[in-house]
């Protein structure tokens, strides 16, 4: 039995844009500036909050990686934030499910200025009914928290009618601890592997069969 989806959280980076060479580029520079070693595999950063990689990839924590973001933020604000492009059929994507009367939002660990920034400048922000993204000093740094609030912020929809759209793990478990169900798009950052080991509701390979399964249109990968 098919699902009716009417309400979608959407992350950013990897699924509605490919930010990486300006947060890649920025990170980069900001270890550099402070003498910190450049940690193999820098794409592993495109995924978990800014906080936890610098943890897990660099072994830095407290006032250290505090430098380290603080560093980040002032480059990213003026050199990377734009250094970013919306992926093919994104919009076109957005506009067939906004005119099917689909409630869209945004639920990122991106700070949620930067997120609002990004989207207007891209042209593509009108199509949302909220952008939510992090906010380290309320507390809000974790993919489940800002998917709560985005909730709350949309006057908690139906959970059962609820799915999110991200392109890693940290979307999937995100979504599993709010109750919700989690399509993993596989033109961002993750991988297949990834999505089979993480549990995801299924996958999607190009925003064309994302809108297509959104709206009931095609059978389940898996």
């Amino acid at each position: 039995m098919s699902i009716t989806y009417d309400t979608l959280l959407f992350d950013l980076d990897g699924t509605l844009i490919d930010s990486a060479p300006g947060v890649l580029g920025c990170l980069k520079k900001a270890l550099g500036t402070l003498g910190i070693p450049e940690p193999q595999e820098l794409k592993r950063f495109m995924g978990p909050p800014l906080t936890d990689s610098l943890k897990m990839f660099c072994g830095l924590e407290g006032q250290a990686a505090e430098k380290v973001l603080n560093s980040y933020r002032e480059l990213y604000s003026t050199e990377g934030i734009f250094n970013t492009t919306a992926y093919s059929g994104i919009e076109r994507m957005l506009e067939k499910l906004s005119a099917e009367g689909k409630t869209l939002a945004v639920a990122t660990c991106k700070s949620e200025d930067f997120a609002l920034r990004i989207l207007n400048d891209l042209g593509i922000a009108k199509y949302f009914d909220f952008i939510g993204g992090s906010d380290i000093a309320s507390g809000r740094n974790s993919k489940d928290k800002v998917i709560e609030y985005v909730m709350e912020k949309l006057g908690q929809p139906d959970r059962n009618s609820t799915l999110m759209i991200g392109d890693r793990l940290y979307d999937v478990n995100g979504a599993g601890k709010c109750g919700i169900g989690c399509l993993y798009a596989l033109w961002g950052y993750g991988s297949t592997d990834e999505a089979k080991a993480c549990g995801a509701h299924d996958t999607v390979t190009t925003t064309e069969s994302c809108t297509d399964y959104v709206l009931g249109r095609q059978q389940a990968a898996g």
